[in-house]
């Protein structure tokens, strides 16, 4: 008979302890032991930070950490040129963007180019280390390009299928739905201040045509990527109008959005957050494209959320700039914060 002690107390610790969750008090562990804190708003459970992990809970990691000119191609060419043929189906416009090493801004420029074969040749200057990005809607190119004493930068085009390069370089084909998380400006202490940015792939980790279910994602087990209708909640619960929350689309909607960002100042240009349910929503920006082409942008100035409904892919934003929650459909090329929230 005392044989069964032992087996009968194991047995009651794991009950007790899987029993123990109270949502407002306990913590959560990601699985690089990012530790979160959780709130309850309503009937719902949320965590109170955007998640900061590059891996799922099962261990495979959730796309490569991207940093601009971490992924690249050396070019093999003359100091300051570099020259790749192009071949697209259809017209295209390309967008060409050259950072410098720290991953800053440098040029950009947009490049319209015929089906077939197109020849690009840029001169690089003056000296140092340059990232060059080629994108369009269907790839993405990157090379690393040492530049020359010019003074410049210089994109030029040759159309009508192009046989021979001068100077010589392979091209790298990215998919724009390829798995990335970013730091913000490349600074770890932004993620672990904001929480990381990611890519819809990289954040949901399902094809779109299982967005009709909790999708988990990124998220810790247990929880999964906040739901359209899972936002609807939220924002009735934080008072907004129950049909501007269910059938609005397209604009800022409500004046709910400074109730559910963070009230300690820094994390909002404007600090004025009161925060009155707890969400602590901080203004993490984004990694999108601009008018000077994709970069890092609005960092403090607003906060963009991965959601989704069966119908699609779309975001949830709060920004300094308006008192109401944007809702929209999205296309996948950006990268955007992660919300949780506990599975019922």
């Amino acid at each position: 008979m005392k044989k069964l002690l032992l087996p009968i107390f194991i047995l009651c610790f794991l009950l007790s302890n899987s029993q123990s969750f109270d949502c407002g008090t306990s913590t959560v562990m990601d699985v690089d032991g990012n530790l979160y804190h959780t709130v309850k708003i309503g009937s719902q459970c949320w965590l109170k930070e955007n998640m900061k992990t590059t891996r799922y809970s099962d261990g495979q990691p959730a796309g490569k950490p991207k940093i601009i000119g971490s992924n690249f191609q050396e070019s093999i060419n003359m100091v300051g040129k570099l020259q790749i043929i192009v071949h697209l189906s259809k017209e295209e416009k390309l967008k060409i963007n050259i950072y410098d090493i720290a991953g800053r801004t440098v040029s950009h420029s947009d490049v319209f180019c015929n089906a077939g074969n197109s020849l690009i040749d840029l001169s690089i200057g003056p000296m140092g280390l340059y990232i060059i990005q080629i994108r369009c809607k269907s790839t993405e190119s990157n090379f690393k390009v040492m530049g020359s004493d010019q003074n410049n930068i210089e994109v030029g085009l040759l159309q009508n299928s192009p046989t021979t390069l001068k100077y010589q370089s392979d091209t790298i084909v990215l998919s724009h739905n390829s798995k990335y998380c970013f730091d913000y400006d490349n600074d770890p202490a932004n993620s672990e201040k904001y929480g990381k940015l990611y890519t819809s792939l990289s954040a949901l980790n399902v094809d779109s045509s299982l967005y009709g279910q909790p999708v988990k994602g990124i998220c810790p087990n247990n929880w999964h990527v906040a739901t359209d209708y899972d936002w609807v909640q939220l924002e009735i619960t934080a008072g907004m109008d129950s049909n501007e929350a269910m059938y609005g689309f397209y604009h800022y909607r409500g004046i709910i959005s400074n109730k559910l960002k963070s009230s300690d100042p820094g994390y909002w240009y404007f600090n004025d957050g009161t925060d009155d349910f707890g969400f602590s929503a901080r203004g993490s920006g984004a990694y999108n494209e601009g008018s000077y082409g994709w970069s890092f942008m609005d960092l403090t100035q607003r906060c963009t959320w991965w959601t989704y409904r069966p119908d699609g892919l779309m975001i949830r934003q709060f920004t300094i700039f308006d008192a109401g929650v944007w809702r929209s459909y999205s296309s996948p090329e950006s990268a955007y914060s992660v919300r949780c929230i506990k599975n019922e």
